[in-house]
């Protein structure tokens, strides 16, 4: 069992070994840890942040190595980086947080890369999802300034805050695809995963309007507070294959 969350505890239960050992000294840390199958015994544990906010908010698995993925959001200018980065600058530390994505040995005793996602806003991943590649996929929250890709479904920011679907390169060097979605009001990307064609499904929770495609089951929002819409992508997040 592989479990992340936050923790504002100086003497959470971490491993000898494990990439951090202490808790970093911000408002909050990351962390992960790995139980045994019968739930007696820690595999591992480990903090992860800086000296700000830290929240971890999905963890994924490469089952044929046991190395962990990881998103959240980070307030911490010095979340710890890997050199190879795609961002290696909090662009909102201390106003608000940057997405941050990272992948942990199988030992969880170092990181392989980690890099931030964001812009000048408060931006927040919820949730990724790797392929049989390494490919790294995150959806979640974030404003204006958000970095996207040349050709993607859609480049300009829609509403105070939008839905996403970004594209990690397996060494966390490079931001392969990235699109934002959303209306022009408050829209979350909550869940992702992906088919074995490298199709991209979101789950988003939309305040309003919200881009849908045509013969969908609901091409229109239903009223009250909320609409949950399910998305799916084409492989180079270019186009919508449907939204409902």
């Amino acid at each position: 069992l592989y479990m992340c969350g936050s923790t504002v505890s100086t003497n959470f239960p971490t491993t000898f070994g494990s990439y951090s050992l202490t808790y970093n000294g911000g408002l909050s840390d990351a962390y992960v840890t790995k139980l045994s199958k019968d739930g007696a015994s820690l595999i591992y544990s480990t903090y992860i942040g800086g000296s700000d906010y830290d929240f971890a908010q999905d963890i994924d698995i490469d089952r044929t190595s046991n190395e962990v993925y990881l998103t959240g959001d980070s307030w911490s200018a010095n979340f710890p980086i890997t050199s190879k980065a795609f961002q290696k600058t909090n662009n909102s530390a201390g106003y608000g947080g940057d997405v941050f994505v990272l992948k942990l040995n199988s030992t969880g005793s170092n990181l392989i890369f980690s890099t931030f996602l964001g812009g000048p806003n408060d931006d927040q991943g919820h949730s990724l999802v790797a392929d049989k590649f390494g490919n790294t996929y995150i959806t979640g929250e974030v404003g204006a300034g958000y970095p996207v890709t040349t050709g993607a479904y859609d480049v300009t920011q829609n509403g105070d805050y939008d839905s996403f679907v970004s594209k990690i390169s397996p060494d966390g060097s490079a931001l392969i695809a990235s699109t934002f979605i959303g209306g022009p009001l408050r829209d979350r990307g909550y869940s992702i995963t992906i088919d074995s064609s490298q199709n991209v499904y979101v789950g988003s929770d939309v305040e309003g309007s919200f881009p849908t495609t045509a013969g969908a089951f609901s091409t229109t929002f239903n009223g009250g507070t909320y609409d949950v819409a399910i998305s799916k992508f084409n492989p180079s997040l270019t186009a919508l294959v449907y939204s409902t």
